[in-house]
């Protein structure tokens, strides 16, 4: 059972730095473990997922704070693979709450700051901090932390990071911080290259570029681990199989039809998905898609129009309407998702949302 105690209606109030040395300041967080910070447009996951496996193979104890969940809200937190429990989830809120009643704690402040308290009690190694949205704004970057891993740099979030690539670029390098150590990956522009090569610089940051096959986000963000973890924690010989998270290229079976789910959603990472498709010549004849409002749709759309397959759209509870027809009449929308999938009758592409991955994998 999911921990359900959460407001996810309750918007994040923009915490001030202040704040957060206050709460660090009442519960003496020492952060006498090494912190991990990774941000970027697409790969956060991916990475944060890859680096948590092959440390804990190694026997390290690891915390990793990521986001958003699939299933259940308990996966955002977890040490050694395993979730947090309701009942120390519920108690570390509890508390939360009663010594900070006057503090506005949206949702996504309350599970980063339950995270920090869980981390410090089990006394972890290493935690791993997935950002939510950019970094100069993110409360997961108040944190000094000792390396920061950026893992690529699209248009998502526009409303929050800014219209072009280089103002989003600006904003995730506020990862770099000062006298600490910062990778990147080779797969970004001159443009973004010089503004990271700037501020490590202006900040005194050890700045490592990983060199990538700049092929599949697998290989890109694999590349980026294993030079991390070999140039960090002086790991040569890796012991994990770096297993991807759920949702990325996810093969599933239905009515005896392979099928895959995705959580692309934009347009960077939808490139990236269909590059690594014709690359292992998987075999898909249909596409069914869903993503948020917010979303370049045209872009996508004409994306999929190449590959003239039926594309279907599937808008769920957690999304905002989108009229569909208005992009293109050829699309089909889907009402049903459960009655659908009863009679998929072919290979079947399922991408978009991580709203989508949920409504998927709780009716197969």
């Amino acid at each position: 059972m999911k921990y359900n105690k959460i407001d996810f209606k309750k918007k994040n109030t923009p915490f001030a730095y202040n704040d957060f040395i206050a709460i660090g300041n009442f519960f003496k967080w020492n952060f006498n473990f090494k912190t991990i910070y990774v941000t970027g447009t697409n790969g956060k996951g991916s990475n944060c997922k890859y680096i948590h496996d092959e440390l804990v193979a190694n026997g390290y104890k690891v915390g990793a704070f990521t986001s958003p969940h699939i299933m259940n809200v308990n996966e955002r937190i977890i040490i050694n693979g395993k979730p947090i429990s309701n009942r120390k989830m519920d108690k570390l809120h509890k508390r939360l709450k009663v010594s900070f009643p006057t503090f506005n704690f949206g949702w996504f402040d309350t599970l980063f700051f339950i995270a920090i308290m869980y981390f410090h009690q089990k006394k972890v190694d290493v935690a791993i901090f997935e950002a939510g949205i950019g970094a100069k704004k993110d409360i997961t970057n108040f944190i000094n932390h000792d390396y920061s891993i950026i893992t690529s740099i699209g248009i998502d979030h526009q409303d929050v990071l800014g219209n072009s690539i280089k103002e989003i670029a600006e904003d995730k390098s506020y990862a770099i911080k000062e006298g600490r150590i910062t990778y990147i990956t080779d797969d970004i522009s001159d443009d973004v290259l010089d503004i990271f090569i700037s501020k490590s610089k202006l900040f005194n940051t050890k700045l490592n570029i990983v060199k990538t096959d700049k092929t599949t986000y697998k290989t890109i963000n694999e590349s980026i681990s294993k030079t991390f973890l070999k140039n960090e924690f002086k790991i040569k010989d890796f012991k994990s199989n770096f297993t991807s998270p759920n949702g990325r290229m996810e093969s599933f079976y239905i009515n005896k039809n392979k099928c895959y789910l995705d959580v692309s959603h934009n347009v960077q990472a939808f490139k990236k998905t269909f590059e690594y498709i014709k690359e292992k010549n998987i075999i898909i004849d249909q596409i069914v898609l869903s993503l948020s409002k917010d979303k370049d749709y045209n872009e996508i759309f004409n994306l999929l129009k190449q590959f003239k397959l039926q594309i279907y759209c599937y808008q769920n509870n957690g999304l905002k309407p989108l009229e569909i027809e208005k992009y293109d009449n050829n699309f089909v929308r889907i009402n049903d998702l459960k009655s659908f999938l009863k009679k998929i009758n072919k290979p079947t592409l399922f991408i978009g949302s991580f709203y989508f991955v949920n409504d998927i994998l709780k009716i197969i």
